[in-house]
C-alpha cells in the first residue's frame, strides 16, 4: 500500500479508483467511515474522503515541483523531507480519518493512526510522526489565520506545540495540501504569505 501511495505515478488517480472500487475501505476500515461524507462550510467543496485523496494529489505536485510558483517553501522543503516522506505521505491521507465523529477529529485521528501505521509497516518513529501530524494538522493553519504573528507569546506557543525543525516542515507542507485540497480558490497569495 505505501508503495501505491507515494509512488510519482499518479497515487491520486490510483487512490481514487481504490476508494470507488471499495478497495481503500477494505484496507483502511476507519477510511469506511468517511467515504461519501459531506462536510457542510463554505470552504470544503469536497467530500472527506476526496479531499484527502485531492491533497495526496497536492502533495505528490509539491514533490515533483509542478506547484513551485504556489508554494515554492514547501516545494524547496520536499527534499530536505526523504527520510520522513512516508510518513507525511500517510499523515496526509490520515489527516481527516475521524472526521464526523462526536470527539475531537484531530485527536481521534491521532488514535486511529498510532493503531493502524505499524500495520502499514511503519517504524515507531514514523507512527508517532503520523499521530503527531495528525493530531496538530490545524495548529499552523489556525495560529496563521487567527492570531498575531508579530506577538512573541504566538509564536512561543506555536514553537511549544512543535518542538523541533523537522516537525515544523512537515506540519508547513501537511498544511499547504490541506488548504489547496479543500477546493478551488481556497489557496491565495495571503495564505501562502501568511505560511511563511
Amino acid at each position: 500500500f505505501l508503495d501505491i501511495l507515494t509512488s510519482d505515478r499518479n497515487a491520486e488517480l490510483n487512490l481514487r479508483r481504490m476508494n470507488e472500487a471499495g478497495l481503500l475501505a477494505k484496507l483502511i476500515p476507519d477510511f469506511g467511515k468517511i467515504v461519501a461524507m459531506m462536510q457542510f462550510s463554505m470552504y470544503h467543496h469536497y467530500t472527506v474522503d476526496e479531499h484527502l485523496i485531492r491533497c495526496i494529489g497536492v502533495l505528490a505536485e509539491i514533490e515533483r515541483g509542478d506547484g513551485e510558483k504556489i508554494h515554492p517553501l514547501a516545494h524547496s522543503l520536499m527534499p530536505g523531507l526523504k527520510k520522513s516522506r512516508e510518513a507525511l505521505y500517510v499523515a496526509v491521507l490520515l489527516h481527516d480519518i475521524a472526521k464526523g465523529r462526536p470527539e475531537d477529529h484531530s485527536e481521534a485521528g491521532a488514535r486511529i493512526a498510532r493503531r493502524i501505521c505499524p500495520h502499514m509497516g511503519l517504524s515507531a518513529a514514523d507512527t508517532e510522526t503520523v499521530a503527531w501530524l495528525v493530531e496538530n494538522h490545524l495548529a499552523m493553519s489556525m495560529t496563521a489565520q487567527t492570531r498575531d504573528l508579530n506577538d512573541r507569546k504566538t509564536i512561543e506557543d506555536f514553537s511549544a506545540i512543535v518542538q523541533s525543525v523537522e516537525r515544523l516542515k512537515l506540519l508547513l507542507v501537511l498544511t499547504v495540501c490541506d488548504i489547496r485540497g479543500v477546493g478551488p480558490g481556497v489557496w491565495n497569495g495571503w495564505k501562502g504569505q501568511l505560511l511563511r
